[in-house]
C-alpha cells in the first residue's frame, strides 16, 4: 500500500551510516570498530523507523493460515539465497588460487561500485505496482528513474577509479582497472534487477495466498531464482580453469579475470531476465531518455577523465560533487522532465503531507 516508505527506511539507514561513520571512523579513528557500529546502529534506526511506520498494522490479530502460507513459500527464497551463495564460492576460489591481496583489491573496488547498486532502489515501487495494474508504463518509468542514476554513476566510478581506490591505500592502485569492470557489472546487475521485478511481479500463482508447491516449481519465479544456479555453472568452472592456469598467486591478473567472468556471467544472466520478462509483459525501452543520459554522463565522464585526479578523501569527494553538478546541469538543459523532477517531488510531498491525518 505505501511502497515508496521502503526507501524512506534505506534513506535514513545510508545517512545514519554515513554520519557514524564520519564520527567512529575519521573523528576517533576507530576503524575496524566504526565500521561495525556504524553499520548495526543504522539497520537498528532503520528497523525503528520502519516499526514506527507499521505500528497500527503490527496491532493487528496474527492470521495463522497466513504464516503457514508464508513459511511454505519461503522454500523460494531459500532456494534463490542458496544460489546466491553458490555463486559466490567464486570469491573463495579467489581467495585460495589468487594469492595474498587478490581479494582485497576485488574487495576495496566491491566498496565503491556496491554505490551504483542503490540506483535500484528507486523502482522499489514497481513491484506492488506491477501486482496490482500489470501496466507496461510502470516499467518504462522505473528504467527512467534507475538509469537516470545508474548510468552516471557507473560512468563516474569510471572516470575517476583511481582516486577512488587511491582513498583507501595505495597498495592497491592497480586495482583501478577491477573497479571499472565492476562498475560495469554493478550497471548490469542494476538494471537486470528491473526486469526480475518484472518476472516476479506478474506471479499469480500465489494471489489467492494459497501457495502450491507443485506450481511454485512451474512458475515464472522458480525458473528465475533459478539463474544464480545457471551463473555458477559458467562462472565456477572458468574461473577454476582460469585460476589456475593463468593467474595462479597473482593477485592482480586473479582479481581482474574473476571479476571479468563474473561480468560476463551475469550479462547472459541478464539477457535471460530480459527475454523472460518480455514474454510476460510489453516493456518499451526509453531509448530517447537514455540517450539523454549517456550524453550527459559522456561529458561529465570526459571531464572528470582529464583534470587532475585526486588522492585525498575530501577532494575526491569534492571532485565527485563537482562531477554531479556537471551532469545535473546539462540534464536540466536538455530534458524537461529533469526540470520538473524537482517541483514533482515538492508536490508529491505536499499532497501526501494534507492527506496525513
Amino acid at each position: 500500500r505505501i511502497p515508496h516508505t521502503v526507501g524512506y527506511g534505506l534513506i535514513v539507514q545510508q545517512v545514519g551510516k554515513v554520519i557514524l561513520g564520519y564520527i567512529f571512523i575519521i573523528v576517533f579513528q576507530q576503524r575496524l570498530l566504526g565500521i561495525v557500529i556504524a553499520t548495526l546502529a543504522a539497520i537498528a534506526v532503520q528497523t525503528t523507523c520502519y516499526f514506527g511506520l507499521l505500528v497500527q498494522e503490527l496491532k493487528e490479530k496474527v492470521r495463522w493460515e497466513y504464516v503457514k502460507e508464508w513459511l511454505k513459500g519461503s522454500v523460494a527464497s531459500i532456494y534463490g539465497v542458496v544460489g546466491g551463495q553458490v555463486a559466490a564460492l567464486i570469491f573463495f576460489m579467489l581467495f585460495i588460487y589468487g594469492g595474498e591481496g587478490a581479494r582485497g583489491r576485488l574487495g576495496a573496488a566491491s566498496i565503491i561500485v556496491n554505490v551504483i547498486t542503490f540506483s535500484s532502489v528507486l523502482a522499489f515501487a514497481l513491484y506492488p505496482k506491477l501486482m496490482a495494474e500489470r501496466k507496461s508504463e510502470d516499467i518504462t518509468t522505473s528504467l527512467k528513474m534507475v538509469l537516470m542514476l545508474a548510468i552516471p554513476l557507473t560512468v563516474g566510478a569510471m572516470a575517476l577509479s583511481d582516486s577512488y581506490i587511491t582513498i583507501f591505500t595505495d597498495v592497491y592502485r592497480d586495482a583501478a582497472l577491477v573497479l571499472v569492470v565492476l562498475a560495469i557489472d554493478a550497471f548490469v546487475g542494476t538494471v537486470s534487477s528491473i526486469f526480475g521485478t518484472v518476472v516476479v511481479g506478474v506471479e499469480t500463482f500465489d494471489e489467492k495466498a494459497k501457495i502450491s508447491l507443485r506450481q511454485l516449481a512451474k512458475s515464472r519465479l522458480f525458473q528465475y531464482l533459478s539463474l544464480p544456479y545457471f551463473h555458477s555453472l559458467i562462472s565456477l568452472p572458468t574461473a577454476f580453469y582460469v585460476l589456475t592456469n593463468y593467474a595462479q598467486n597473482q593477485p592482480f591478473q586473479a582479481a581482474l579475470y574473476v571479476s571479468i567472468i563474473n561480468l560476463l556471467a551475469k550479462f547472459a544472466m541478464f539477457l535471460i531476465a530480459y527475454a523472460m520478462a518480455r514474454k510476460i509483459i510489453r516493456i518499451d525501452i526509453p531509448w530517447r531518455a537514455i540517450a539523454k543520459y549517456v550524453f550527459a554522463a559522456a561529458i561529465m565522464g570526459a571531464i572528470l577523465y582529464v583534470i587532475p585526479h585526486p588522492t585525498r578523501i575530501s577532494t575526491t569527494l569534492a571532485t565527485t560533487v563537482f562531477g554531479g553538478i556537471i551532469y545535473l546541469a546539462i540534464m536540466m538543459a536538455i530534458d524537461k522532465q529533469a526540470r520538473t523532477l524537482p517541483k514533482d517531488i515538492w508536490q508529491e510531498i505536499k499532497q501526501r503531507r494534507t492527506r496525513t491525518p
